[in-house]
């Protein structure tokens, strides 16, 4: 979810003036000596000719990765000199030095060749980000005079004149002189003039609308009011007690000609001298030497190629740098490179919704495969990677079969790689037999093609379940690669991961792992905007990925045009444009399976790491309440319904196993869980961000349609036989591998006016029950592992009265044989649950959040919950004996409507059930987390989760760099000690936090049962009725 597209519509009506042209300011400018500056005058066409520039630097983002200019160096007052350093978080050592530096001759004055060339050090690549660079000057004018200050930028633009900002622009532009038009007053004397420019990720990015270049800088020049060039002005550079300087350096760029492979090596002269100068460059080894004329040294730094013989060990070389005016002569070290190999991998990326209605990011898809096709029968030189088995089904579908066929072709030949994982589903919320039914076509395709699948891609997630190494491993799968996306996670990941390891899952499955930056990482190699731009993105990009710690040669491009996106038709062009010239870093066109096979051919020797690394948008970023609780129904249902209609097949092998209803539920809740939530807002049309939704509720009611089919169907099959017994009667199913005592509810119909008597038929004996609203209540007892119990419905002739011995209630006090819940009425909150057994209370109310208490966090990452006021809460026992006891809390016009405590006769549990009222729930700027609060008495805490793979230790499973506290578990929680357990379990609830209390050594569980986000956002529902949890 990355790509965001603007359009501007600028119009420009000749020259701009504002309230009244920018007057003389009363900044302080210092006093300069002819021995530390130096002096120039303005081009013949006015622009200025020298600077002293500083950067890159950071600039912050907002929303959907739009810059916020702020000033990092103290722009107001900034006189610097050359030499002066400033801090930075973008460069290797965290500074950078204000250097003199000369515009080109036609006046551009960039900022690519002045600090495109820096080392940026292991900070992450950021899929969204913006830089920011500076010049300055001193404009030296004989009087007071007003001037226009011509100016045109790529991209966002500021001028400040003498501390006071003058001219601002935020639009994404290419650079062309006089675009903007300043009026400016200077005074007599020096005048300081600070320009600066910053560019964000869209200058590496595709073209959707219009062609913004690599570029980044600016041209400037200076008129007088009638628009000639500005007269008897000087532009004067602060260069200190510098002295002229040059070094050598080694770089990795290699070139093949007919004495060998030639390595590059860049002279970095900074000349301090006001004319350009011819110089003479001698380097000689012990062995060679090299000469190379130099026809143009201008002011400042400039950078000089060399090609020499390639390096293969640290070499020493005299360098001599015969100028006009002096000499420099040092001794340096020429360094071997290492030969880098790029896989280009390209693809497109699924985010099923996100760009346009699911119809339309269908067709999106067809029209790219459509495409892929015609490409790969035009030019055997080009390779894809088809992201998922979804992308390849609807072009089955979709497409004639001989036209499948053909694409099919180029998958068996290698040409076209295939991730065999159906829609790569958010792993946090879905369960085992889901992620392993995502193999299910690819299979299909491997069996009727003769296809092998060892390679895996999920992009899009910032991390993944633990389940995911042995479900890959059992699928022969070996290696995979993840496109996270960290943009809304502070790139923690990226900072504490390995760029390759080994990922050993709960089960012992491991599989090699590559985490990419991003699943567009091609698009930071320039190869968007043409040759020209490679050699300095690949400079950044490949000395990041060294200092990051990644030895390897061999290097994975994942590329993409956008979300649902076509073929990046730049990047294989300029691919080859740049491998015409270049021999290394050579750039491949392969696919995921070819990069997979050449790495592991390579290198064996990687770090193997275990834990979880579910994403935090699977925890944290998902609203959908209502279509997650019945999501949560299907998950728990269906297994239980394809059970059914198995055994109900095994007995008799005439009837349907309705396994194709079972396929098709499966499906939705792949199509509801994968890669997609929602039309990201902006994308569409109100009305089409309600379509979308609509989609996603369609999802979910076909999976729990056919779900309920399946049950329904197979409970009749099983049944249907013994419909003849006399008199009315229920089957009671136990679809679990052990026994089991189980609580039942069963509803009948509004007229019924009848009271029963509920016989096991086994044991001849009545159950405990009770009636009442329609439905009727009892526990069934000794339920055999797939199995069932047959119980008889006897009509009353009069009213139960017997309430039994099992359940004890008084005033707000309910038990059973195993628990004891006392209520505390006037206060309306929970005061003890008692284990009768030990006698411990299980509950700690001595922590600030309360046992059931409601709560309500400002923020997704807040670190604190507030308690939700509550005007009246009214406390009342529920009597429903002999079956149950419930101690209800109502709050009247409140979100969380009514809390139910119930104790079943002599079951070993206590069931709490939530209502919460969504019709209180206003639209907020900000997401909200709405919670409630599980403080449990036990010393010495554990906690262990049980996610998807298996339970895991809350604090010491997870990958390093998780620092939020929040679990997608699957069922149920343990708080245990070396002799106590409780099992918390959770039906509805998949979002739960682990936090210590202020004690330290006790843990609360806070169940999330409603994120409210804003409409604006791409995961939001209407906010209708009542949900209970």
């Amino acid at each position: 979810m990355i790509q965001s597209r603007t359009v501007y519509l600028v119009l420009v009506l000749g020259l701009v003036i504002g309230a009244g042209q920018i007057g003389p300011s009363e900044a302080v400018v210092p006093e300069l000596s002819d021995r530390d500056s130096v002096s120039f005058g303005l081009t013949k066409e006015g622009f200025i000719p020298a600077w002293l520039v500083a950067g890159p630097f950071e600039q912050p983002l907002v929303g959907f990765g739009q810059a916020v200019d702020a000033d990092v160096i103290g722009e107001a007052t900034i006189s610097p000199t050359a030499g002066k350093t400033e801090r930075t978080t973008l460069v290797e050592d965290g500074k950078v030095a204000w250097k003199p530096f000369h515009g080109s001759p036609d006046g551009f004055v960039d900022f690519n060749v002045s600090m495109g060339w820096v080392h940026p050090g292991s900070e992450p690549e950021k899929i969204w980000k913006a830089k920011t660079g500076y010049a300055f000057t001193y404009i030296d004018s004989p009087g007071e005079q007003e001037v226009i200050l011509k100016v045109g930028s790529n991209s966002s633009l500021k001028v400040l004149l003498n501390g006071e900002t003058v001219h601002t622009s935020t639009h994404d532009r290419n650079a062309e002189p006089d675009t903007d038009t300043v009026p400016l007053r200077l005074h007599s004397g020096k005048n300081a003039l600070l320009i600066k420019v910053g560019q964000t990720h869209r200058n590496e990015a595709p073209d959707f609308f219009g062609a913004l270049r690599f570029e980044w800088g600016f041209y400037a020049r200076l008129l007088s009011p009638d628009l000639v060039p500005a007269q008897d002005i000087r532009v004067v550079v602060q260069t200190g007690a510098e002295k002229s300087s040059a070094e050598l350096v080694s770089t990795f760029f290699f070139k093949e000609s007919s004495e060998g492979l030639q390595q590059r090596f860049d002279l970095v002269v900074s000349s301090l001298s006001e004319e350009q100068e011819a110089g003479k460059l001698h380097i000689r080894t012990a062995s060679t030497e090299h000469t190379t004329e130099l026809e143009r040294i201008p002011f400042g730094e400039s950078r000089h190629i060399v090609y020499l013989p390639a390096i293969t060990a640290e070499k020493a070389a005299h360098v001599n740098l015969a100028l006009e005016a002096n000499t420099l002569s040092w001794e340096t070290v020429l360094r071997p490179q290492p030969h880098f190999e790029i896989h280009l991998a390209m693809m497109s990326h699924t985010d099923i919704g996100y760009t346009n209605t699911q119809p339309v990011v269908k067709e999106r898809h067809l029209r790219t495969l459509d495409d892929v096709l015609a490409r790969l029968e035009q030019d055997s030189s080009f390779a894809w990677t088809i992201e998922t088995v979804w992308q390849l089904e609807q072009y089955r579908q979709a497409r004639s079969p001989a036209q499948f066929d053909r694409l099919m072709t180029f998958v068996r030949t290698g040409r076209v790689a295939v991730s065999p994982i159906y829609t790569n589903p958010f792993t946090g919320w879905i369960s085992a037999e889901e992620m392993i039914r995502s193999f299910d076509i690819g299979h299909a395709y491997a069996r009727e093609y003769d296809l092998e699948f060892t390679t895996a891609i999920y992009n899009d997630v910032p991390g993944l379940s633990w389940f995911i190494p042995q479900a890959l491993e059992n699928e022969g799968i070996s290696f995979l690669t993840t496109g996270i996306n960290e943009v809304y996670n502070d790139y923690r990941m990226q900072r504490n991961l390995p760029k390759v390891f080994y990922w050993k899952g709960a089960g012992g499955g491991r599989v090699l792992t590559h985490r990419t930056e991003a699943y567009n990482e091609g698009q930071t190699l320039g190869l968007e905007k043409g040759v020209d731009a490679v050699p300095l993105r690949l400079w950044e990009r490949l000395h990041r990925l060294q200092a990051q710690g990644y030895p390897y040669h061999l290097i994975l491009a994942v590329h993409t045009f956008g979300d649902n996106g076509g073929i990046p038709l730049n990047a294989p062009a300029t691919a080859k444009a740049w491998n015409a010239e270049y021999a290394y870093p050579r750039i491949q066109i392969s696919n995921l399976d070819a990069f997979a096979e050449a790495f592991q051919v390579r290198y064996d020797s990687l770090p193997t790491l275990t834990g979880d690394w579910t994403s935090t948008w699977d925890v944290l970023y998902q609203g959908e309440p209502a279509r997650t609780v019945r999501q949560r129904w299907v998950q728990h249902h269906l297994p239980t319904a394809e059970k059914m209609s198995t055994l109900s097949w095994l007995l008799d092998q005439n009837h349907d196993p309705l396994s194709d209803i079972v396929d098709s539920a499966y499906d939705n809740l792949l199509h509801f869980s994968g890669q997609g939530s929602g039309l990201e807002y902006g994308y569409g049309s109100p009305k089409d961000n309600l379509t979308t939704m609509a989609y996603r509720e369609q999802y979910v009611q076909d999976a729990l349609l056919a779900t309920t089919e399946v049950l329904e169907r197979a409970t009749y099959r099983l049944s249907a036989r013994e419909e003849s017994f006399e008199g009315e009667g229920l089957y009671v199913f136990n679809a679990l591998n052990w026994s089991r005592d189980a609580p039942v509810e069963v509803e009948f119909p509004r007229e019924n006016t009848h009271q029963y008597r509920v016989i096991d038929l086994d044991s001849k004996n009545e159950i405990p029950s009770h009636y009442g609203g329609y439905t009727l209540r009892f526990v069934a007892r000794d339920l055999p592992p797939m199995g069932y119990k047959k119980v008889r419905l006897e009509r009353r002739t009069h009213p139960q009265s017997d309430p039994g011995e099992a359940l004890q209630t008084h005033d707000c006090t309910i038990a059973n044989t195993y628990y004891r819940i006392r209520g505390d009425c006037q206060a309306g909150r929970i005061a003890h649950i008692v284990d009768l057994e030990s006698g411990e209370t299980l509950i700690d109310n001595d922590e600030q959040s309360t046992f059931g208490r409601p709560l309500r966090a400002d923020s997704l990452f807040s670190l604190s919950f507030e308690t939700m006021d509550v005007d009246e809460v009214k406390m009342f026992v529920r009597d429903e004996r002999p079956a149950r006891l419930v101690l209800v809390a109502e709050r009247e016009d409140h979100l969380f409507a009514q809390t139910e405590y119930a104790l079943w006769e002599n079951l070993d549990r206590v069931d709490v059930q939530h209502t919460v009222n969504l019709e209180l729930l206003v639209s907020p700027s900000q997401v909200e987390d709405y919670s409630v609060a599980f403080p449990f008495a036990i010393s010495n805490q554990e906690a262990a989760v049980e996610v998807l793979g298996g339970f895991l230790d809350g604090e010491t499973d997870r990958f390093p760099g998780i620092e939020h506290d929040a679990f997608a578990p699957r069922r149920s929680i343990a708080i245990h000690n070396s002799t106590q357990t409780i099992s918390w379990a959770a039906v509805d609830s998949r979002v739960v936090r682990l936090r210590k209390g202020a004690s330290g050594d006790r843990t609360t569980i806070y169940a999330n049962l409603v994120n409210n986000f804003p409409e604006n956002w791409n995961r939001w529902e209407p906010n209708e009725g009542t949900l209970d949890f």
